[in-house]
């Protein structure tokens, strides 16, 4: 018959087991509300955390799912925040339509290491690295990045890459500049950085 102690270890491993297992056990305190999982997320999750563990092949995924169904809260604060836990040692790249909404996710991960960190994944922020901008686990060489597009990434590596929202509007949506911007930057900037066996996520 399991023990208290093994009934402890076994909780804490259904809570950290994926992102959307954090998001189940914590949605209210991190979102505000309960978060709900979706089955598109599902579904999603398991394509993505199989990419993720092949260290071997490099991996680009498109997600494409409609407003309010729980695609940037998982792809922009659960998945970064479970993955600089498992993987401290890795670097994490989070690039959107601007450095102010950036550096809003990066806030909301490192507080989410902050008060959960150590009792799951036994992480802290190093305190010398720990801006909005930029943070890393503290005794590993790991964390988050948080730029705009177009944003100061030259000579940083990327093992997981998350580009999410980087259409602001219509207007950007619509407009040609802003498009071949967008794919000079990532023929020239971006993609140079993933690391080998790497993988990019795409929200759109």
């Amino acid at each position: 018959m399991p023990t208290t102690d093994e009934d402890d270890a076994v909780e804490q491993i259904k809570r950290k087991a994926l992102p959307s297992s954090i998001g189940l056990h914590y949605g209210k305190q991190i979102c505000g509300h309960p978060w709900v999982l979706y089955s598109w997320i599902e579904m999603v999750e398991q394509v993505i955390i199989e990419a993720i563990l092949d260290t071997t092949n490099e991996s680009y995924i498109i997600v494409n799912a409609p407003p309010q169904t729980g695609k940037s809260s998982w792809c922009g604060l659960l998945l970064p925040f479970w993955y600089t836990g498992y993987f401290p040692d890795n670097q994490l790249m989070y690039i959107s339509y601007s450095d102010d909404f950036s550096r809003m996710r990066g806030t909301d991960v490192r507080r989410m290491h902050e008060r959960y960190g150590a009792d799951l994944f036994g992480t802290s922020i190093d305190p010398d690295i720990a801006s909005s901008g930029e943070w890393r686990i503290a005794g590993h060489f790991g964390g988050m990045l948080s730029v705009g597009v177009g944003g100061l990434i030259t000579g940083r590596p990327g093992h997981l890459i998350v580009i999410d929202d980087l259409i602001k509007n219509s207007e950007e949506a619509a407009s040609a500049a802003t498009k071949k911007m967008h794919l000079s930057e990532w023929d020239n900037t971006i993609s140079t950085r993933l690391q080998p066996g790497g993988t990019v996520i795409i929200i759109a």
